[in-house]
C-alpha cells in the first residue's frame, strides 16, 4: 500500500500544478504528477489501482501507466512524501519502470509556483504576525513604534482567536500555502495552540518564527502533534555574551539552545537564522559549528535595515566588503534562493488585522476587521500600482549588468537605502557584487546573472 505523509507534507494546487512542503523543503508536481499525489492523498492504495484509474481516465494502455506510476511513487518514497508497504516495494522493484521526466518531483529554488504566484497576483505566502507582545527587547527589532499605535501595543488591539480562525480562511481561500506565524513573541499568546489548530485543520505549509525563550520541553511536546514545518529561532552569535548583549536579555542564548535541542528531540524541523554584522563576525565559523553540533538548518544572511519605524537603524553594522567574501570564500549561503515578492506572490498580516507589504513597510492597505481578504489584496490603489512598477526588471545603477530582481533584492532596502519600492538597493547590488568574485571557482547561492 501506499500512504500520503499527512504528518510531515502539506499540499496543495496552484493553478495547474501541485506543490508540497516537507519540513521547510518545497517539491513541485506537473501533469501526470498531481495526478497520481492526489488519488494517493484520497485514502490508501496501490501502484496497480492508480493505474488501472489514470489508465481509463486518460485512455491510455494500463501496463504504461503502471510502468510510469511506479517510477513516481518510487520517486516520492525518497523524497518522504509518501510511505510504502513492503509489497508496493516489491511492487515496484518488478516493474519495468520508465522514466517520468518532468514530471518527477523535484526539491527546487527556483520554483514554477513563484513564477505562477507572481504573474496571477496569488498571495503564495503569508508572514502572520499573532502578536506584538514578547518578552525581549532586541535592538534590532523591526516592530518599532508604528504610526498611530500607541506602545507598548494593548492586548485588545489584536485579532482575536475568532477573528484569525476567519482570517486564515480567507487567506487560504486566496491562495496562500506558506504561512509565518510571528510576532512579537507568538508564544506569548495563551491561545497559540489554538491558532495551530486552525493552521493544522486547513492545511498551511506552516513555519513559526520565535525567539525560543518561552518554549519549554511540554511545550516542544506539544508542538510535536501539530503540522508544523518548521520553527525558525535566531542565534546572534555563538555564545552568551553576544546573543544575549543583541537581544538584550540574560539566559536568552541558553533558553533558545535548549528549545532547538527539546524541538529535535521531539522530531521538529528547526532552522537557525543567523544574522552575521560587524558585532558579531568573528563567531561566524564557531556560530555555523554550534548549529551543526545542534542538529539544525542553518540559516545565515546579511540583511540588517531599519526598524519599521525607521527609529532604529542598523545599516551602521553591515559587514564590509572583505567580511563578506570571507563568507563566500568559506562555503557559505547567504539567503539560497530568497526571492522578494512582497506585494506580488507575498504578504504580511499584522497583530490589528491590518494588511501590509513585509514587516518593515507596514503602511496599512486595508484591515481586515472592515474588509476581507480579498478586497484589499486585489483593490488596494497602492498594490495595484507597485504591481504595476514592479511587471519588468527593477530598476538598477545605470550601466548595471546583474539582475538583482532575482538575487538579493529586498523591497524595504529599496525603499530605505535608494528611495524606490522598484528598485534593487545598493546594499542588494554590493553583496551580489562580492558573490561575484568567488562565482569562477564556486557556485554561489547568490546569482549572477
Amino acid at each position: 500500500m501506499i500512504y500520503f505523509n499527512q504528518r510531515e507534507v502539506a499540499f496543495r494546487e496552484l493553478g495547474n500544478i501541485g506543490v508540497a512542503m516537507r519540513r521547510g523543503d518545497l517539491f513541485e508536481f506537473e501533469a501526470i504528477g498531481v495526478e497520481i499525489i492526489k488519488e494517493i492523498r484520497a485514502a490508501p492504495t496501490t501502484c496497480l489501482q492508480v493505474a488501472r484509474r489514470l489508465a481509463q481516465r486518460y485512455q491510455i494502455p494500463c501496463d504504461r501507466a503502471f510502468s510510469d506510476v511506479c517510477a513516481y511513487v518510487s520517486q516520492l518514497s525518497k523524497c518522504n512524501l509518501v510511505e510504502i508497504s513492503e509489497d508496493t516495494r516489491r511492487e515496484i522493484s518488478s516493474s519495468e519502470t520508465s522514466e517520468v521526466g518532468a514530471s518527477t518531483p523535484d526539491s527546487i529554488r527556483e520554483l514554477t509556483c513563484w513564477a505562477l504566484a507572481r504573474a496571477r497576483h496569488i498571495p503564495f505566502k503569508c508572514k502572520f504576525e499573532v502578536t506584538y507582545r514578547c518578552n525581549i527587547a532586541c535592538k534590532f527589532c523591526y516592530n518599532g513604534e508604528r504610526p498611530g499605535l500607541p506602545g507598548p501595543y494593548p492586548k485588545h488591539t489584536e485579532l482575536c482567536l475568532d477573528e484569525i480562525e476567519r482570517v486564515l480562511s480567507e487567506l487560504y481561500d486566496a491562495g496562500t500555502f506558506i504561512l509565518t506565524l510571528t510576532g512579537g513573541e507568538p508564544f506569548a499568546r495563551q491561545d497559540f495552540s489554538e491558532i495551530l489548530h486552525q493552521t493544522d485543520r486547513l492545511g498551511f505549509g506552516v513555519e513559526i518564527l520565535t525567539n525560543g525563550t518561552l518554549i519549554t520541553r511540554d511545550v516542544a511536546k506539544k508542538l510535536s502533534g501539530n503540522r508544523i514545518q518548521m520553527v525558525v529561532i535566531p542565534l546572534f552569535g555563538s555564545t552568551s555574551s553576544t546573543h544575549d548583549s543583541f537581544v538584550k536579555m540574560p539566559g536568552s542564548f541558553r533558553r533558545a539552545c535548549n528549545a532547538i535541542e527539546w524541538l529535535l528531540a521531539e522530531g521538529v524541523e528547526v532552522g537557525v537564522r543567523c544574522a552575521i554584522t560587524q558585532e558579531n563576525f568573528k563567531e561566524w565559523r564557531a556560530q555555523r559549528e554550534l548549529v551543526a553540533q545542534l542538529g539544525a538548518r542553518y540559516f545565515p544572511h546579511l540583511q540588517v535595515h531599519l526598524s519599521s519605524d525607521r527609529a532604529v537603524d542598523l545599516r551602521s553594522i553591515r559587514l564590509p566588503d572583505d567580511d563578506a567574501v570571507e563568507l563566500f570564500e568559506g562555503g557559505l549561503e547567504l539567503n539560497p534562493g530568497y526571492r522578494c515578492e512582497v506585494g506580488m506572490a507575498r504578504v504580511d498580516v499584522l497583530p490589528n488585522g491590518d494588511v501590509a507589504l513585509c514587516s518593515l513597510l507596514t503602511a496599512p492597505l486595508g484591515n481586515l476587521r472592515g474588509q476581507s481578504f480579498a478586497e484589499i489584496w486585489h483593490g488596494s490603489p497602492e498594490l495595484r500600482d507597485l504591481r504595476a512598477k514592479l511587471q519588468g526588471p527593477v530598476r538598477n545603477c545605470s550601466g548595471c549588468h546583474q539582475r538583482g530582481d532575482e538575487a538579493y533584492r529586498c523591497t524595504a532596502d529599496a525603499l530605505f537605502d535608494d528611495g524606490g519600492l522598484d528598485r534593487t538597493s545598493s546594499e542588494a547590488l554590493r553583496v551580489i557584487n562580492l558573490a561575484g568574485r568567488y562565482a569562477g571557482t564556486r557556485s554561489s547561492a547568490v546569482s549572477v546573472l
